[in-house]
């Protein structure tokens, strides 16, 4: 059975750096600021201002209202083909809400691409695993909710 491997060209994988940029608190919210970078890339930071900018649009202004808990995490990953974006905060015990955004190779402008379905990357989808593990630990699966130790739990690694 032919799975159409050959309508595919695949690049061998790479890994990317995935680092801890910030804790950035924009109003009453903490976010986790992670860079993901290709290796032919440097994350520039205009993206960044950028990336933090757009993301200002989307947070609610009230950071602890209807089950929100004033955390998240975003990633701005400067990739081959473009730059990404995406930003998810806590809802309730266990739910997110997420964000993905894309601008063209070369632009800091982002465009909202969450009504697509677009969501993670191999690399992208990293960080949430690991935010997914920081939330049980520190959160869920502690005598005592603590957001503080959930906040410096922070990746830095290459994927």
């Amino acid at each position: 059975m032919n799975v159409g491997n050959d309508r595919l060209a695949m690049k061998p994988y790479q890994k990317r750096a995935i680092a801890f940029l910030e804790l950035w608190s924009p109003g009453d919210w903490n976010i986790k600021v992670y860079g993901i970078t290709s290796p032919s890339r440097n994350l520039e930071q205009t993206l960044i201002e950028a990336a933090k900018d757009t993301i200002s649009f989307i947070l609610p202004s009230q950071a602890t209202e209807e089950g929100r808990h004033g955390v998240g995490f975003m990633g701005i990953h400067a990739a081959d083909d473009g730059n990404f974006l995406f930003v998810d905060w806590w809802w309730n015990e266990n739910e997110l809400y997420h964000y993905s955004f894309i601008a063209s190779p070369g632009s800091n402008v982002f465009h909202n691409v969450t009504s697509t379905g677009r969501m993670f990357c191999i690399w992208e989808l990293y960080v949430l695993g690991y935010e997914r593990e920081a939330w049980i630990q520190w959160v869920l699966d502690n005598d005592l909710p603590d957001i503080e130790q959930y906040l410096q739990s922070r990746l830095n690694k290459n994927v």
